[in-house]
């Protein structure tokens, strides 16, 4: 595929609010662009299974995907489809060429209501692919009738997994000595020693700068990887697979881009679930891509966690070397502000070998980031910080087997995707300078240097890739709080460190006459993940269209809702 610009005729937002997508008539196009979009719909899906079992009851969808776990579901994985279904490049110029879709469909248990309805999945990101998760998590999740009376329809949206553009950037820290020097320590932005200061100043520019050219000079169609173009590629596979109207099921960016998708058809929107909701405000950044507060709510959030770890129950060991007590105590620390000190004192004796990897500050921060969004992972993390205090106090290098195995149950990840890179930033016009004039990367650095000692853990996070993005901007987005739509249910956790409960407040003011459950803690997407309060209000509204009582909160855990959040 060639790297086209976009073209002057573009789809006009009113065409598709109408539920059709049409191309103006600038250059004579509209007859070709109408025909192609109508060949398009007509396409016939060359279904095949989704996974070949083996005798050990595994199965994967392609060589290179995760395998599943087919013991006990493999009837259920049987039904499982797969296909790819062609898609125009640019939806401004549909007999163009050729993007690839790859799609799954779960069908409905119940074969009378297969093919009748469907709930679309989308996992987030935004740019994951959500393939195999709509089936997996549906098929493992066991409590759920909603795949008995439709069927899960999972799609990897373009610049992801097997569909096409594919977003070629590499590992963004490979560009750069941010992850390779494992002393490397980011609060050094913030260093009296001028030396430690550049170093990590030039680090940290690199591997942004270095990252997005990589995306620029190895991604044929980078530009085509935006919302507006997904939402178009989503009503072609409603089209395809027959259904007059889609519901949907987004977690994350995947509840902004359910709520684009319905601002722009409208009248193809079923029953929406937004689970854990990004207020869809029309653009992935501020037109000032420098926040003077970066780092206070992710500062916020590592004080919450510290509480929970505090009551975390980890097994002593033989000698009470502080793995627990049996009542509650992670061994941590008994309060927050404990927690919190031991947490400061683990990160002091760093780098340090666990398993395979070569654990640095940046590393240990990063994990504790990614064990923030839900709670399941917190017995493992207090064993990390345990088993790495005591190698210190051994003075050993690496840590012993069994921290090593609480580490790889966190299944960490040190990257973001290029697709995610490319849809925040083409979505919308990243500044390059701030209101005074100066270069946005320089005053993204003076932020960084000063909230590196405001919020030491994470407030030097100023810098995207998007302030060295020179990718053509998107197409703008609908707006979702002008459009006619019928009510959604948003869920979201009261203390969420990724999407804030003010974000999904947000959103609810734009969608009228939809319901927000709120849910205590602090958990990241919530449907799915072992609430029994939350599976149940949620699945009553994708069944039977029934939304909970305005103000219905659910606990942490499997207790009943109650009213009031």
């Amino acid at each position: 595929m060639g790297g086209r610009r976009l073209l002057a005729g573009v789809v006009t937002l009113a065409a598709v609010a109408a539920g059709t997508v049409a191309v103006s008539t600038a250059h004579g196009r509209e007859p070709a662009g109408e025909a192609a979009v109508e060949e398009l719909k007509g396409q016939k899906p060359d279904w095949e299974p989704c996974y070949e079992p083996d005798p050990d009851e595994k199965g994967a969808f392609e060589t290179g995907v995760q395998d599943l776990d087919l013991a006990g579901h493999g009837d259920d994985y049987a039904r499982a489809e797969c296909a790819t279904i062609d898609a125009p490049l640019d939806w401004s110029d549909p007999s163009g060429e050729r993007a690839t879709l790859a799609i799954s469909r779960l069908k409905a248990g119940d074969a009378e209501k297969a093919g009748k309805k469907g709930v679309f999945y989308n996992p987030g990101g935004p740019g994951i692919a959500g393939r195999v998760k709509a089936v997996k998590n549906w098929v493992e999740a066991d409590s759920t009738g909603v795949p008995d009376n439709m069927d899960i329809v999972g799609f990897d949206p373009r610049g992801t997994g097997a569909s096409t553009p594919t977003v070629k950037c590499g590992d963004q820290f490979g560009y750069s000595p941010l992850l390779k020097d494992s002393n490397l320590d980011m609060r050094d932005l913030a260093s009296p020693d001028a030396t430690k200061k550049k170093s990590a100043q030039d680090a940290y520019r690199k591997s942004y700068e270095q990252f997005a050219q990589a995306c620029k000079d190895n991604t044929e169609g980078l530009q085509y990887v935006t919302t507006q173009q997904t939402i178009r590629d989503i009503d072609l596979i409603r089209a395809v697979l027959g259904y007059e109207q889609i519901n949907w099921l987004g977690y994350s960016a995947g509840t902004a881009m359910g709520a684009y998708y319905a601002a722009a058809f409208p009248n193809r929107v079923g029953r929406f679930v937004l689970d854990s909701v990004v207020d869809p405000r029309g653009t992935w950044a501020p037109e000032t891509a420098v926040d003077p507060d970066a780092g206070k709510s992710a500062q916020a959030s590592l004080g919450n966690l510290a509480a929970d770890l505090a009551e975390t129950d980890v097994a002593a060991d033989g000698e009470g070397n502080g793995n627990g007590n049996g009542n509650g105590d992670s061994g941590l620390g008994t309060t927050k502000e404990q927690v919190l000190k031991t947490y400061e004192a683990v990160r002091e004796t760093l780098p340090r070998k666990v398993g395979g990897t070569d654990l640095s500050k940046y590393k240990f921060d990063e994990v504790i980031r990614q064990a923030m969004y839900s709670d399941t992972k917190h017995e493992n993390l207090a064993k990390l910080w345990l088993g790495l205090r005591e190698a210190a106090r051994n003075g050993t290098p690496a840590v012993d087997d069994a921290t090593a195995d609480a580490y790889e149950a966190l299944d960490p990840y040190f990257t973001f995707t290029g697709a995610e890179s490319a849809i925040r930033c083409q979505d919308a016009q990243w500044a390059r300078q701030t209101e005074d004039g100066a270069p946005v990367v320089d005053r993204a650095l003076q932020v960084a240097e000063q909230n590196a000692v405001k919020y030491p853990y994470a407030g030097w996070k100023t810098l995207k890739p998007c302030m060295f993005w020179d990718a053509p901007q998107g197409e703008a987005l609908p707006d979702v709080a002008k459009a006619e739509l019928p009510g959604m249910l948003l869920v979201n956790s009261k203390e969420d460190h990724a999407t804030s409960l003010g974000s999904a407040k947000g959103a609810l003011e734009k969608l009228q006459g939809s319901r927000l459950l709120t849910v205590d803690g602090g958990n990241h997407s919530v449907y799915l993940s072992g609430n029994a309060c939350v599976d149940e209000k949620v699945e009553a509204f994708l069944l039977d269209g029934r939304l909970p009582e305005e103000g219905t909160n659910c606990p942490e855990g499997n207790s009943s809702a109650t009213d009031g959040s």
